[in-house]
């Protein structure tokens, strides 16, 4: 096509650079919408190994956002939020999953 050939050597850099911070708003995502949906449906809808799997890797990934956001405050505040509130929530689980 007579165009230079343009050089994708740094998307790799971005991508990884870029992935703490997807992590980090996926993961409060799915703990917002999963939260609102387990204490708005029906008891008896709720599916507990999925909970337990939603709550422990969600925590798992903010715990880790945390630390890497150690310079950028706003982020690790989002980050410690969202983990205090699935922290809130899991003494629930034991009665849920009886």
């Amino acid at each position: 096509f007579g165009l230079e050939q343009t050089d994708y050597d740094r998307v790799g850099v971005i991508t990884k650079s870029f992935e703490p911070y997807a992590q980090l708003w996926i993961t409060a995502y799915d703990w917002r919408k999963n939260h609102t949906q387990w204490m708005t449906d029906p008891f008896q809808s709720l599916e507990p190994e999925s909970m337990d799997t939603c709550i422990q890797d969600g925590w798992r990934a903010l715990f880790k956002a945390s630390k890497a956001f150690a310079e950028l405050p706003e982020c690790k505040e989002v980050a410690e939020q969202i983990r205090e509130e699935i922290d809130e929530f899991k003494p629930m689980m034991p009665c849920i999953t009886a």
